[in-house]
């Protein structure tokens, strides 16, 4: 073997070189192309997260709302009971405090 390479070796050696070459631009290109479409998902995903949690924080706030008018509700019935307790109380008293002034005045009842 020579030491230097023959001219159809060159010419071999040349064209292996600008194949890898070309291929290494392709990998290149793909690779750029790769990254900006994992850039455009990426900023879409980032786009529908805002938008849910755009949703989930309307939605916590009607569910919030619902919630303060049950609890409304609760505590109205809940007074409703108080007073029905009271009227069921205090009904048996005024009827005989009405029957103690009626029989005292002398008024006669209904």
């Amino acid at each position: 073997m020579s030491p230097h390479p023959s001219p159809e070796d060159a010419s071999a050696t040349a064209a292996r070189l600008q194949a890898g070459d070309d291929r290494m631009t392709a990998l290149e290109t793909s690779l750029s192309s790769l990254r900006e479409m994992v850039e455009a998902a990426a900023e879409a995903n980032a786009a529908s997260l805002q938008q849910l949690s755009r949703q989930m924080q309307a939605n916590t706030e009607v569910t919030q709302s619902i919630k303060d008018i049950v609890d409304t509700g609760k505590a109205l019935f809940k007074l409703g009971g108080w007073i029905g307790g009271f009227v069921r109380w205090a009904t048996p008293v005024a009827v005989a405090l009405v029957a103690v002034w009626a029989f005292m005045s002398g008024k006669k009842l209904p």
